[in-house]
Order: C-alpha cells, then sequence, then structure tokens
C-alpha cells in the first residue's frame, strides 16, 4: 500500500494551513470534483464539516486535511 501522502500546488497547501475557510475558498482550490452547487449541498446535508458563525459558513481545515489524506 502506497503511504505517501499526494502533493499539492502551494496556494492550496498555504489555503489549507488556514483553521478555516469559506465554501468558495474551499471551490476555488478545486481538489473536489464537485460543483459549487453540490458543494453547498454536501455542507448542508452534513457531508463535509462545517459551522456558521451569524450567516457566515466556516469549513475547519483539519478535518478536511484528515478526510482528503493529507494530515
Amino acid at each position: 500500500m502506497n503511504t505517501t501522502k499526494p502533493v499539492l500546488p502551494e496556494r492550496v497547501q498555504e489555503t489549507l494551513r488556514k483553521p478555516g475557510i469559506s465554501p468558495d475558498e474551499l471551490h476555488a482550490l478545486n481538489i473536489l470534483p464537485i460543483g459549487r452547487n453540490a458543494l453547498y449541498e454536501a455542507l448542508r446535508r452534513g457531508e463535509i464539516e462545517n459551522f456558521r458563525l451569524g450567516k457566515k459558513i466556516v469549513i475547519p481545515t483539519a478535518p478536511l486535511r484528515r478526510r482528503l489524506g493529507l494530515a
């Protein structure tokens, strides 16, 4: 089994080092094979961990990195 982590572009690594990102930031990274509407639907269903601060949706990057096999 290959246990090496994928090599990502620097801008992706830099963004995923933040504690939390917006859905639009995640979509702009283009690391998930889904469109913007599907991303928001996955957030609504709880398939991607997220929380709200007022009206803003925040995606914590630590669980996202683990789920993508990057942590």
